[in-house]
């Protein structure tokens, strides 16, 4: 059967070709709705002739030698082993070989079945091998390939489907997929496990709008997990939602993070918070304890821990933690300063450890390290970037290190062209932007041309067409004076992304509406526990306001300890989706937030 349309695009832009601008629709929930729309094609008896030839034994463990047959035969043979041999690398993982083996063979010259398995196998291995582009093309061709063949549940159509829109970073389409296939028992528990981190990725913003529909009973358990303070509120909800719906796959063979809820767990029944309270650190580690005793207050568990606050202003962090034992803490919250966190590490503590910052190098068993690091808000950024399919960057940073980190970070991970600008104070802004946009080395080429021939030759600055976006390491005012400097130099019309530092401010954020903010939580939630401890500490005055919120998820990561111990593992905190690294380290995940008239509005 031979295809006369080569490709069959599912982009809702069909205009772009790169990452994330080429991409997967909303899977549907009809099993020959999966964009197998009306296909133009012609010949539909295959091209192939004489009888299917048999199937040969094949080793995983020696695909050179099928290689070897396959090259040393013709037609149908030649294409099954190699088609064979592609398989053998891949199970090996040795992905690389397995493309180049598949594009030995002519897929026409297969049987009808595995032309089937060819278009699966390519897919396959574009993502295995991280080529969007690629993956998208094998993911259109086994689409339109497969309208005739066998049914798509019996195949792995729909889990590399998910596999497709999870490289690019499309969760809501990568679970549409996933929730299609039908496993067997003995794969039931990991695909379950697999749809409730695509659910978690989805995140809470997207979730509250995708109840009430098709799928609706999925995403109110999602909604009630991640919407519940603590570990108690969570088992309620989870019983409740399965006696409300008790043959859903997730009420029959629960995912392992929500089985594990009806479990006993170790929870500690005293906790020290150790925190400066006086001296240079005081603001922040009162700020800190606020946020944990106000959360600690608005948990609904019975019988929660007991409470011990130490000062680490007055006495050495070895000798609080020798009292702490003696105390019957169970587990230290703390220290907050790198110092003492460090010479706490020094002790190998014999209690779990929650250090509210980050050691340099990996921590170790008992301790776990959660901060507030710029280095999470920049991988987010790029994830939010990726998403929106930008390519060239423009990243400008006022050169301080918490800036420095970030941009480091973004440009590490950056897989396209990247420009990066510093300044040297607010005054130089708009002088930096001219020389990043090309305006500067313009007007200098103008004047020098001018002094050549004698005249005054009339410049008209244009912006520059290869940008698609700027990254902003910027405080609030330095943000506020990058604006008419974009304008003035032809680039506002280029979207910018910046950090939470760029909204922190008790003014309206007017000057700033169209910025993509990575913000945390705490900034744009509106629950009981948050209002309150805006209303009560004044924290859109203070200057350690994000560290209330640190508070608070301390006390959410203290109530799960057991049960936050795998990268599976997540919190939706109010410092951001919460995940614990094998090195012991709480990453964050923000959400994000576009300035419009003057405020933050969460956006998906």
């Amino acid at each position: 059967m031979q295809i006369l349309s080569a490709r069959f695009r599912l982009a809702s832009d069909p205009q772009s070709r790169r990452l994330g601008r080429e991409r997967p629709l909303e899977v549907p929930h009809s099993q020959w709705t999966l964009g197998l729309v009306i296909v133009a094609m012609s010949a539909c008896q295959s091209t192939s002739s004489g009888p299917d030839v048999e199937q040969p034994e094949w080793d995983p463990a020696a695909p050179l030698a099928l290689v070897q047959r396959a090259e040393a035969s013709h037609g149908r043979q030649a294409a099954t082993l190699f088609l064979r041999a592609a398989e053998a690398y891949g199970a090996l993982d040795d992905w690389v070989t397995a493309e180049a083996t598949l594009q030995q063979l002519d897929p026409q010259a297969l049987s009808t079945t595995d032309e089937v398995t060819f278009y699966l196998a390519a897919l396959r291995t574009a993502i295995r091998l991280e080529q969007p582009d690629r993956a998208q093309a094998a993911w259109d061709t086994a689409t339109l390939g497969m309208t005739e063949h066998r049914s798509l549940r019996t195949s792995d159509y729909y889990p590399l489907t998910s596999e497709l829109c999870e490289l690019l970073r499309r969760y809501r389409c990568a679970f549409d997929a996933l929730v299609q296939y039908q496993p067997e028992a003995a794969n039931r528990q990991a695909v379950h496990d697999r749809l409730w981190t695509l659910m978690n990725r989805v995140g809470p913003n997207a979730t509250q709008t995708l109840t009430g529909g098709e799928r609706d009973p999925w995403w109110q358990l999602q909604l009630a997990m991640t919407t519940s303070f603590s570990v108690h509120e969570q088992r309620g909800r989870f019983s409740a939602w399965t006696e409300l719906w008790p043959n859903h796959p997730f009420a029959v063979t629960p995912p392992t993070v929500l089985a594990r809820l009806l479990l006993p767990v170790w929870v500690p029944r005293s906790i020290g918070l150790m925190i400066p309270l006086n001296g240079s650190l005081a603001a922040a580690g009162r700020a800190v304890r606020d946020g944990f005793i106000a959360a600690y207050l608005h948990d609904p568990t019975p019988n929660k821990p007991r409470l011990k606050i130490y000062d680490t202003a007055i006495a050495a962090t070895p000798e609080l933690y020798e009292q702490s034992l003696v105390d019957g803490m169970e587990l230290i919250v703390g220290p907050l300063s790198k110092q003492n966190l460090r010479t706490m590490a020094g002790l190998n503590p014999e209690v779990p450890v929650l250090g509210l910052n980050y050691l340099d190098g990996p921590g170790t068993p008992a301790l776990r390290q959660l901060g507030l690091a710029i280095e999470d808000e920049a991988r987010t950024i790029v994830d939010r970037l990726l998403l929106d399919a930008r390519e060239r960057l423009l990243v400008v940073h006022n050169g301080e290190d918490w800036a420095l980190r970030g941009v480091q970070t973004v440009a590490a991970a950056w897989p396209y062209g990247i420009e990066i600008q510093p300044f040297a104070d607010i005054k130089t802004i708009p002088e930096a932007i001219g020389e990043a946009m090309r305006v500067t080395a313009s007007q200098t080429r103008r004047q020098a041309l001018s002094d050549l021939l004698g005249v005054d030759l009339q410049f008209l600055p244009r912006p520059r067409s290869d940008l698609d976006g700027v990254v902003a390491f910027v405080s609030h005012i330095e943000a506020a004076a990058l604006v008419p400097a974009l304008k003035f130099h032809f680039a506002d019309h280029l979207p910018v992304y910046a950090s939470s530092q760029s909204a922190r401010t008790i003014n309206s954020l007017s000057e700033l509406n169209g910025f993509h903010i990575s913000a945390m939580p705490f900034d744009l939630d509106d629950d009981s526990l948050t209002a309150s401890i805006k209303q009560n500490f004044d924290v859109a005055r203070s200057t350690v306001g994000a560290l209330y919120a640190l508070g608070v998820d301390a006390y959410r990561i203290a109530d799960r300890w057991q049960l936050f111990a795998t990268e599976n593992d997540q919190i939706y905190g109010s410092t951001g989706r919460l995940h614990l690294d094998a090195d012991g380290r709480i990453r964050r995940t923000l959400a994000w937030a576009l300035v419009s008239r003057g405020e933050l509005t969460p956006t998906l």
